[in-house]
């Protein structure tokens, strides 16, 4: 198997032997023959590694490629609850029932922002459509993977700050010392080893169409080695998916004053459902982009041999 190529423009990557990129013709340097993808050179996994920067860089350009379709389709998916929010005065006791059918699409939404996502990075165009329908078979499990890597990584964090606890009150330590802040970050430390486990799960989901223990496994083992590096993409990706809501509240600081005071207003519920919608792609495009980056370093393959549901 020749060894895969990333191009340096469109940071998309080919398997073929060629002296300009594919997808945006950008040349390779040097000739074919003296490539790394060239096939007089065997293929071994892992020469390739996976590097924040180039996630980061992908991450960006899969964002600007697929902006509108990919806004538009956690727009169109969370839309229902929005509108009924705006439109009825829903008795307190459906909220339960609201938040739930809102997390469900938003999976949905995820899903089919990821099955885009590994689309564009084989060289193909997405679409709403396209993504959509073939989003709609994993959105309950991906609802699980979701659910059971989320409890892991609330317990596990929950666990870490009760022990931090008691160490502060059998120390007798004031709160706000200096020792106690430590102390509270240090027992961060295993939740977010965990979170980096199972961050690329819904990914492996839905390439691999894997079950949801098996799709946390998977992984869980894709992660090994490279947990620091995909907390240090995570957090980036975090901080400039966060940076619509700091512009909107900023922006709307009187809106946001009287949703604190009095309830939610229309026009910063809109504001608020249209920042996490970006926000909502931006982190869906690096997690799939860590697993596609992931199996590029581990296995020498990206996504060119997934499942079916891509041919």
């Amino acid at each position: 198997m020749a060894r895969a190529l990333t191009c340096p423009s469109c940071h998309k990557t080919t398997y073929q032997d060629v002296e300009n990129c594919p997808h945006c013709g950008t040349p390779f340097v040097g000739s074919v023959h003296d490539l790394p993808g060239s096939d007089t050179i065997p293929h071994a996994a892992g020469e390739q590694a996976f590097s924040v920067s180039a996630c980061l860089l992908k991450t960006a350009a899969v964002v600007f490629r697929n902006f509108v379709p990919f806004v538009g389709i956690a727009l169109l998916i969370t839309a229902p609850v929005i509108l009924i929010e705006l439109v009825f005065d829903v008795p307190a006791r459906y909220d339960a029932l609201l938040q739930f059918i809102n997390t469900l699409l938003s999976y949905l939404a995820m899903v089919a922002i990821t099955y885009g996502t590994i689309t564009d990075l084989r060289g193909h165009q997405t679409g709403i459509v396209h993504s959509l329908t073939n989003a709609a078979p994993s959105a309950l499990s991906a609802l699980g993977v979701g659910l059971l890597s989320g409890l892991m990584i609330m317990i596990v964090f929950v666990f870490s700050v009760m022990v931090a606890m008691t160490l502060t009150r059998a120390m007798a330590i004031p709160d706000g010392h200096p020792l106690s802040i430590v102390l509270m970050m240090v027992a961060s430390i295993p939740g977010l080893i965990v979170f980096s486990m199972y961050w690329t799960a819904i990914p492996v989901r839905v390439v691999e169409n894997l079950g949801i223990i098996k799709s946390l496994s998977r992984s869980k083992r894709l992660s090994e080695g490279e947990r620091g590096k995909i907390l240090a993409v995570f957090f980036v990706v975090f901080s400039v998916a966060m940076l619509p809501f700091f512009i909107l509240f900023m922006t709307a600081v009187d809106d946001a004053a009287g949703a604190l005071e009095n309830g939610v207003t229309m026009s910063f519920q809109i504001g608020l459902y249209l920042v996490s919608a970006v926000s909502m792609v931006i982190l869906s495009v690096a997690a799939a982009v860590t697993y596609h980056d992931l199996r590029l370093g581990k296995e020498g393959e990206g996504t060119e041999n997934t499942a079916e549901i891509f041919e």
